[in-house]
């Protein structure tokens, strides 16, 4: 009983080498957009914790009516502003919140560490944010 080399059943090496191509394709399409997604992710709660963060400081500058140091106070209870040259300073994984304030007004800068400006802001009292 002779066999055919060519009836016989079975995968080629080409036809296992094509299937291997078409599943790297896919894997690496897919990792691209998980690691897109995980990109969109921490932009958006960096965001969220800027605006978090000048909420606080809107709160408590309209808390402080025109008490400067209530204003002060009250940041450094939120428990994510410390002091330093003479600013209130928080610092989160990937940006830097920065608030100088005056008498009537405050000022809000918030930077990504890579250096962007992610917003800023004058904040003046009974007129709002400039």
């Amino acid at each position: 009983m002779k066999q055919n080399i060519a009836s016989r059943k079975g995968v080629s090496i080409v036809e296992v080498v094509v299937a291997l191509v078409i599943i790297t394709i896919i894997s690496a399409s897919a990792l691209s957009m998980m690691m897109m997604s995980v990109k969109v992710e921490r932009s958006a709660l960096t965001a969220m914790e800027v605006e978090n963060a000048a909420e606080d400081a809107v709160d408590c500058f309209r808390f402080a009516k025109n008490d400067n140091a209530a204003f002060l106070e009250c940041l450094q209870k939120t428990g994510e502003f410390v002091e330093e040259d003479g600013c209130f300073v928080m610092r989160g994984p990937a940006y830097t919140v920065t608030i100088t304030s005056g008498t009537n007004q405050f000022e809000y800068s918030a930077v990504s560490t890579s250096g962007e400006e992610i917003c800023a802001f004058t904040y003046k009292r009974g007129g709002g944010a400039g």
